[in-house]
C-alpha cells in the first residue's frame, strides 16, 4: 500500500486509563499537522459497528503507523490486546517499522519481542514524540537530525534530541527550545502587529461606547500581562525544574512554555482586535494608542526568550570546563505608564473631560 494511500499517519493504541496523558500527546501531534486516530474524535464514525472490525481495519489498513502507549494498565486491557494482534498482524506485511512503541512504566507486554527499539515518555517528553513521529514520517534517517550540543536547540528534532541525552543543564536548553520554537511558530501574527496590520473583527464601537469599551479592554490587557509574570512563581519553577540535585520534569517544563507562549500569542490577539474593531473616525487616533499598550510587553516578552537562549546557548561549553554557572529565570512584563497619559490627553480632546483609566 502506498504512503499517499493511508487516511491517518498514526493510529493510538492505550489503555483508558492513560486516556488523560495520551489525548495531550495527541493534541500535540495534531497542531503538529499530523493526522492521529484517536477512537474519541470517531465516535459517530464507530456508532453501531463491530468495534473488533472496526480496529482491525484501523490498525492494519487506514494508519501508516500504529502508536502503542505500554503501561501495566494497557497489558492488562482486552481491547488494546485486540488492537496489538491487529498490529502485529500488519507488521508481518511490512518492510520496515509499523509498530512505534512507547513507554509509560516498565511493563513488559506479551507478543512484543524485547529486542523492539522503544521511546520511553519518561525521559523524551510529549515534544520528543512529537519530533520523533514527525522524523519517521518525513524519512529522516534515524529518528532525530543530530544536535550539534555546543548551544540551545533551535529545532523541534534537536529539542527532542536534548531530551533522549540529557547532557547536565538539560532542562533549560530545553526551555530555551521550546520557547523558540513555539515563538518562531508565532512570527507571522507579529509581523503584522510590526506593521499594524488589521482585518475587520465585526466589532463595533459606538462615540458612546468607546471609553467603557478602552476600559474593558485594558483590564483584559493587565490580566494577560499579569498570567504572564504569574507563571514565574517559585513553586511553578520548582516543579518543571526540579528542586536543587533534583533533575526537572519535561512535560511540566514544555507546558510552562506553552503556557507563556499562549499569552505572548494572546498579546498580538488583544492588539489585532483593537486594530480590528470599526469605530467612527474621530476615534482612530484614539484606538492607534489602545493598540500601542500592548507594545511593551510583546516586546519584552520577546526580548526575554532571546535572552534566555543566549544565555542557554554558554551552558554547554560552561558544563564541559567544569565552570560555575547559574541559573537565572528572570521575566518582567509591564505597561507602558506614558502611553496612558497620551491616551488620556487624546479623550480629554475628543470627550471634553478627563477619562480615567
Amino acid at each position: 500500500m502506498d504512503a499517499v494511500s493511508y487516511e491517518f499517519d498514526a493510529a493510538l493504541s492505550f489503555a483508558g486509563e492513560d486516556r488523560e496523558y495520551v489525548e495531550e500527546v495527541a493534541e500535540a501531534l495534531k497542531a503538529a499537522g499530523m493526522r492521529i486516530f484517536l477512537d474519541g474524535d470517531y465516535q459517530a464514525e464507530m456508532w453501531g459497528e463491530d468495534l473488533v472490525e472496526f480496529f482491525d481495519t484501523v490498525f492494519r489498513k487506514r494508519s501508516r503507523y500504529a502508536v502503542l502507549f505500554l503501561s501495566r494498565h494497557y497489558a492488562a486491557k482486552i481491547w488494546t490486546r485486540e488492537e496489538r494482534r491487529s498490529a502485529l498482524a500488519r507488521a508481518l506485511e511490512e518492510r520496515s517499522a509499523y509498530i512505534l512503541p512507547i513507554r509509560l512504566d516498565d511493563t513488559e507486554i506479551v507478543g512484543l519481542r524485547p529486542t523492539l527499539h522503544y521511546l520511553d515518555a519518561r525521559r523524551v517528553g510529549i515534544e520528543g514524540i512529537v519530533a520523533a513521529l514527525r522524523a519517521k514520517l518525513d524519512g529522516v534517517p534515524g529518528d532525530l537530525v543530530p544536535w550539534p550540543g555546543d548551544r540551545a536547540p533551535r529545532t523541534e528534532r534537536e529539542v527532542a534530541q536534548v531530551l533522549s541525552e540529557r547532557p547536565p543543564g538539560w532542562e533549560y536548553l530545553y526551555f530555551a527550545g521550546v520557547l523558540q520554537t513555539q515563538l518562531r511558530a508565532l512570527e507571522a501574527g507579529y509581523r503584522d502587529h510590526e506593521v499594524g496590520h488589521q482585518e475587520a473583527t465585526g466589532e463595533h464601537v459606538s462615540m458612546e461606547a468607546a471609553i467603557p469599551y478602552a476600559q474593558r479592554t485594558l483590564d483584559d490587557l493587565r490580566n494577560i500581562v499579569g498570567s504572564l509574570t504569574g507563571l514565574f512563581e517559585p513553586m511553578n519553577l520548582e516543579k518543571a525544574f526540579g528542586p536543587p540535585g533534583k533533575a526537572g520534569d519535561p512535560d511540566r517544563i514544555r507546558h510552562l512554555g506553552q503556557r507563556l507562549t499562549s499569552a505572548y500569542e494572546r498579546l498580538l490577539v488583544w492588539a489585532a482586535r483593537v486594530r480590528g474593531a470599526s469605530r467612527p473616525g474621530e476615534l482612530d487616533q484614539l484606538f492607534a494608542l489602545l493598540a500601542r499598550f500592548a507594545d511593551r510587553p510583546i516586546a519584552e516578552y520577546r526580548a526575554f526568550v532571546e535572552e534566555f537562549t543566549d544565555w542557554a546557548d554558554r551552558i554547554p561549553t560552561a558544563m564541559a570546563a567544569e565552570t560555575p554557572f547559574r541559573a537565572t529565570i528572570t521575566l518582567t512584563v509591564s505597561i507602558d505608564t506614558e502611553l496612558s497619559e497620551a491616551f488620556t490627553t487624546e479623550a480629554a480632546r475628543i470627550f471634553g473631560e478627563t477619562v480615567p483609566m
